[in-house]
């Protein structure tokens, strides 16, 4: 079956076949158009120089999508088509996909040289299909001569052109420059492009990576995207005999460490923060590959380390970068209590402070809505990065952190967080936390969130108190997967999964006055450039403060428990257990 699927991707590969970033599968025609959004069908010019190509927003395109073709992720899958096959027709079209890229995107010129990262990732990609390749006596050598002084222009163009901060565009900057200089040390400058890498290498991964191994830029996805560069690069240094500290060594182990902790039992991830679908090499399943599957870094792992033994994953914090992991069998829930990241920055970071994601039973029920798209829809854009998008309170439709007028890739620091309590205890754990993004309104708010999982009756109760002076409109949102829901006939404010195979979820107040339910259509993006509808609950009052929501989430089979008899257990535990006095 893997072979076959190698081969139709490979199929389709050569018949120009492409399904990239929600275009859905799209011909492209005989000859590729390499500076096409072909979702849109804008043409960039190919003869303007690179620096004047300008970034449009809001005009219904996207430049990310020559990019990503012009990335070549699909490669590997052609060679690996002609390694179990023999047909000489997979390691033509690599040569003439290369040529026809390097004859229509001169140096320097036109949308694919505007990006430094795109030229680096595109070089890594070449880079590994030559060590593919290159000992083949199906190679033209006219096609080694062109190519090979390609990627030469690759390299020259990423040492003068390395793009600015300490970000994931410059470590691939950088990790580009590795990847040349290791694998072609004839160049002439070789070793200063290796050097430069590997002295930026060490010193990104002590900038970009928190001392408990998470990326500071606050999305899961990224912290892929850079688990990925860092651990390539790594293992490439490694089978080369190139020296990296022990410094370096450690802290890459961690990050592989948080990618088996916030790996769900069913083994896709939270999408908290932004989600691009990026990646550095797409190794397997090219046109159906899981976007938000990252087990495979696991693998990867095991590659740089074969010792490696993934972490006994539990209850955990990972307190410097601000996420809580609160696992125990089959139940899962993700908690972000984090600040801006990327140096206050907040390029990749959403207003989800206190938000989370719940899983049971390997079945998503609460969940992040995504990201959807950047440039070419800025309001979309900005809805799935705001806090109504998220599942926490909202105060006077005010976002936690503002948004910074004319940048949809940053936010104000408006929001400090607290934690006051994070402790595991065999029968139950708890967080509680809190956050002060709303004391900048006129009458200020604080939001405190406290989150108890039971282990032993296997429910949950989030109680979110909310604190300061004045009147207020108070809205508490939690957005579902693609599940049908329901009302309770004889409580309007109870609502319940629908036919749920395997196992269902009621969510209830516990404190009713003043508050009211609706159900609506939302949006979630389960991959960049989709968004598919999906329900979201919310709950408003508008009172005075202080005020308080407090919500139980109960699984269930097949009958719901008695309400009454399920309240009443509840005020028992919290009641009667000393830890939970909070």
């Amino acid at each position: 079956m893997f072979l076959k699927e190698i081969i139709r991707d490979a199929d389709e590969i050569c018949n120009h076949y492409f399904d990239l970033l929600g275009s859905g599968k799209i011909n492209l025609g005989s000859k590729i158009n390499w500076h096409q959004d072909f979702k849109s069908k804008k043409i960039w010019p190919y003869w303007l120089p690179s620096w004047l190509i300008r970034y449009e927003f809001g005009k219904g395109f996207d430049i990310k999508v020559p990019w990503e073709l012009s990335r070549f992720y699909h490669l590997p899958i052609l060679a690996k088509a002609y390694n179990l096959t023999g047909n000489k027709k997979y390691i033509q079209e690599i040569q003439e996909e290369i040529l026809d890229w390097i004859k229509k995107n001169p140096y320097g010129f036109g949308v694919n040289w505007k990006c430094t990262m795109e030229v680096a990732i595109r070089a890594c990609n070449w880079c590994l299909i030559w060590q593919y390749i290159k000992d083949l006596d199906e190679l033209d050598r006219k096609f080694i001569k062109i190519f090979l002084n390609s990627l030469y222009q690759h390299g020259k163009f990423i040492y003068s052109h390395l793009e600015s901060g300490h970000s994931n565009h410059y470590l691939s900057n950088l990790v580009g420059l590795v990847y040349l200089g290791i694998f072609f040390p004839d160049f002439k400058e070789s070793k200063k492009w290796l050097k430069k890498g590997i002295k930026g290498l060490e010193e990104e991964i002590r900038t970009q990576v928190n001392e408990d191994g998470c990326n500071w830029e606050n999305s899961i996805s990224y912290h892929r995207l850079v688990t990925e560069l860092f651990g390539y690069s790594a293992l490439f240094c490694k089978l080369n005999n190139i020296e990296l500290s022990d410094y370096f060594w450690n802290k890459l182990r961690k990050m592989f460490d948080f990618a088996a902790y916030y790996i769900k039992p069913n083994g896709r991830i939270p999408q908290l923060g932004d989600n691009d679908n990026g990646r550095l090499h797409i190794f397997n399943d090219y046109y159906n590959w899981t976007v938000n599957d990252h087990r495979y870094l696991l693998d990867l792992a095991r590659e740089i380390w074969k010792d490696y033994k993934s972490p006994e994953v539990k209850s955990k914090s990972f307190f410097h970068s601000g996420y809580y992991i609160i696992r125990h069998n089959d139940n899962y829930m993700f908690i972000t209590a984090n600040k801006v990241g990327t140096g206050e920055l907040g390029n990749h970071k959403h207003n989800d402070i206190l938000s989370f994601e719940l899983q049971i039973n390997g079945r998503d029920f609460i969940v992040d809505p995504g990201t959807y798209v950047y440039t070419s829809y800025p309001e979309w854009r900005n809805k799935f990065r705001s806090t109504v998008f998220h599942n926490t309170v909202v105060v006077d439709n005010e976002e936690q952190n503002r948004f910074v007028k004319n940048n949809l890739f940053s936010l104000r620091s408006d929001a400090k967080i607290k934690i006051n309590k994070w402790e595991i205890h065999k029968d139950f754990d708890i967080l509680d936390a809190e956050h002060n993004g709303y004391a900048r309104l006129r009458d200020p708010v604080i939001h405190r969130r406290q989150i108890i999982f039971n282990k032993k009756d296997n429910y949950w109760i989030i109680k979110d108190i909310l604190t300061g002076r004045g009147r207020h409109s108070f809205d508490l949102y939690f957005h579902f997967s693609q599940i049908a829901l329901e009302r309770d006939s004889e409580n309007s404010l109870f609502i319940r999964t629908k036919n749920v195979s395997g196992l269902n979820l009621a969510v209830f107040p516990l404190k009713t006055k003043d508050l009211n339910l609706s159900i609506r259509k939302s949006w979630i993006s389960p991959s960049y450039g989709i968004k598919i509808p999906a329900p979201v609950v919310k709950y408003s009052k508008i009172t005075e403060t202080p005020t308080e929501f407090v919500t139980l989430f109960l699984p269930f089979k097949n009958f719901m428990p008695d309400i009454d008899s399920i309240k009443k257990t509840v005020k028992d535990f919290l009641e009667n257990n000393e830890k939970l006095k909070i």
